[in-house]
């Protein structure tokens, strides 16, 4: 059987860490399969992947449209991002030359297609696309983004089933939620890493099967050990040790996961050490932080002296050990919450916003404390609380570990997945 992922990136972040494992589980648990990995730009994530044992093959998306934000990315040629969606221009997106997945009318200049093919450069794409799929001729197609579910369905491959794996949420985001209903037509069915995301796709696509995969993280590789303070405070650019706690925000710097928010609730609590550990890994526009922009809020609340930036960690399991409470500061509900799980098996206590899928990952005052998304008051408690009981820490860490290693295993993940693949084949 020949499995072929699709990334629309070519960096590692949570969604293609979940890719990897998916590779990993794969060669682990079918070594007689083949696999292979198309990105849509080159990166660390080859290396990662051809250590596994796969193949890799680059098909770069051109730079405009992997700069693009979803608005752009559907949008018509010429028509902005601000006017593009709404009523009108989703009901002009169904009527433009049929529907996709119509089998009595193809589509020939609908909306998703119709943005490409005006496109000089997006021609050429689609076309090396299409010749890669062509050439590869795989069994199955395992889809890891959006926009590579939008390309799959623009090239209309029909040849092998096709499965998309649903990260995000679609309903919230009108501009392309008909979009993805549409373009879901192509697929046999979806991968949702938390209920809450499962939710959101039956909402947005129902017709589309949407089966329930967890995330998972390798409970051996993170566990709880010893940590290296001393190379934690090199990193984030610290000179001198301190007696003061150690709170680490772990994630992108993508403007919802709550770095201001993180900031504002350190400036409240003085005998705290923050630690922003990531970085700027997006390539659409207008959708996150720089250093610059986090250092300046830093330097208005007049905390500088006690905040350090910690570059993107492939594996942070160092980082995990060396903090005394890990936060998860996103001011919108978190599709899964990755790091949430590494810090867990990690034994340490976390600080969680209680929303989406995240909301499932752990139980309130047991295994971590939950805080209000987007409230400063109420994040600032949390880390208190933590802060101030070190036999709570010690509860909470110890019960976290618990958690993780009973819910997040590779091996619950992979038997899920391969038996997926596996009914697939059968029919």
């Amino acid at each position: 059987m020949k499995i072929l992922f699709i990334s629309p990136v070519g960096f590692i972040g949570g969604a293609e860490r979940v890719l990897l494992e998916c590779v990993r589980q794969v060669r682990l648990l079918r070594p007689d399969w083949d696999v292979t990995v198309v990105m849509f730009a080159d990166g660390e994530l080859r290396e990662a992947v051809t250590k596994l044992g796969a193949s890799v093959e680059v098909v770069a998306l051109p730079e405009e449209l992997a700069a693009a934000g979803d608005s752009r990315f559907v949008a018509r040629r010429g028509e902005s991002a601000d006017n593009a969606g709404g009523s009108r221009d989703e009901e002009t997106a169904a009527n433009a030359g049929g529907s996709l997945g119509d089998g009595n009318s193809e589509i020939r200049y609908g909306r998703i297609r119709r943005f490409f093919v005006t496109n000089f450069t997006a021609i050429g794409f689609f076309w090396k696309f299409r010749r890669a799929l062509k050439r590869i001729q795989p069994d199955l197609i395992h889809s890891n983004g959006l926009k590579s579910h939008l390309c799959l369905s623009a090239v209309q491959y029909r040849r092998c089933p096709i499965l998309w794996h649903i990260h995000d949420y679609f309903s919230h985001r009108p501009k392309i939620q008909r979009m993805v209903r549409l373009a879901s037509r192509r697929a046999r069915g979806c991968f949702c890493i938390s209920s809450s995301i499962q939710n959101d796709i039956q909402n947005v696509a129902p017709n589309l099967k949407a089966h329930l995969l967890e995330n998972c993280v390798d409970t051996d590789h993170f566990s709880p050990g010893d940590g290296d303070i001393e190379k934690l405070d090199r990193l984030a650019g610290f000179a001198e040790p301190t007696s003061m706690l150690r709170v680490g925000l772990v994630a992108t710097y993508a403007n919802w996961k709550g770095h201001e928010l993180f900031l504002q609730a350190i400036a409240k609590l003085p005998n705290t050490r923050a630690y922003i550990v990531g970085g700027p890994l997006y390539t659409t526009s207008g959708s996150q932080w720089s250093e610059t922009d986090l250092r300046g809020i830093a330097n208005k609340l007049g905390i500088q002296d006690r905040v350090g930036f910690v570059p993107f960690q492939t594996d942070p399991r160092s980082i995990y050990r060396s903090l005394d409470i890990v936060v998860h500061a996103s001011t919108r509900p978190e599709p899964f919450g990755l790091t949430i799980a590494e810090a867990m098996a990690c034994g340490r206590p976390v600080v969680v916003a209680n929303a989406g899928g995240a909301r499932d990952l752990f139980t309130d005052q047991k295994d971590a404390v939950g805080h209000e998304p987007g409230n400063i008051e109420s994040l600032k408690q949390a880390i208190e609380q933590l802060a101030s009981n070190p036999e709570l820490r010690e509860k909470i860490g110890r019960q976290a570990r618990a958690t993780a290693a009973q819910r997040f295993t590779t091996s619950r993940f992979g038997s899920q997945l391969i038996e997926v693949y596996e009914s697939l084949r059968r029919s």
